[in-house]
């Protein structure tokens, strides 16, 4: 359910971008949008939650374990879907109005807090809204978990995420087309 608000934001965003909008309310919504973007591809991880004993020793007879992975699968590839969609709008918007190299490099970037975040969430059990409930615990958790362990996590998770990105993104995004304001 919180892949789809990154994905919704982004389109809020994407209609407010060509209107008379107010600067304030877009930069709220992009920061918005950069906090819960990293929900999209957390889901990668939840494969963790698998238990691998009950595929191969106790119910290999069973439909129960095939049922589960079956709403993994279709969950996490939604997820990833979601996320894909809305950085290929969020760098479409960038590129038409800053060129295609600074929107590759604030995508990458955004892909790099995204990857950290992730990191964030699963070993430090973090969530988004903690940046407006518990800023102070937040800050005092992301300052302490700055080591070897945490960037090889997030690099490993950034070259994931930028290979998924790269190898869909093109035939899922090239509908919008975002040059010019449109009626919806």
């Amino acid at each position: 359910m919180l892949s789809w608000i990154p994905f919704i934001f982004t389109i809020i965003i994407s209609r407010e971008w060509f209107r008379n909008y107010s600067k304030i309310l877009l930069a709220i919504l992009i920061i918005s949008w950069i906090i819960f973007l990293p929900n999209t591809f957390y889901m990668l991880t939840d494969w963790i939650n698998l238990d691998r004993d009950v595929f191969v020793y106790n119910r290999i007879y069973s439909l129960e374990p095939w049922l589960i992975l079956s709403s993994y699968i279709i969950s996490i590839w939604t997820s990833i879907l979601l996320g894909i969609f809305s950085l290929g709008i969020a760098q479409k918007l960038l590129t038409n109005f800053k060129g295609v190299l600074v929107g590759r490099i604030i995508i990458t970037f955004i892909i790099i807090l995204c990857s950290y975040a992730i990191y964030l969430g699963r070993f430090l059990r973090l969530n988004s809204w903690e940046v407006v409930t518990n800023p102070v615990y937040l800050f005092d958790k992301l300052i302490n978990s700055l080591n070897l362990n945490t960037a090889l996590f997030t690099l490993i998770y950034s070259i994931i995420i930028i290979s998924l990105y790269i190898s869909f993104s093109p035939f899922l995004i090239q509908q919008f087309d975002l040059t010019e304001e449109k009626n919806y």
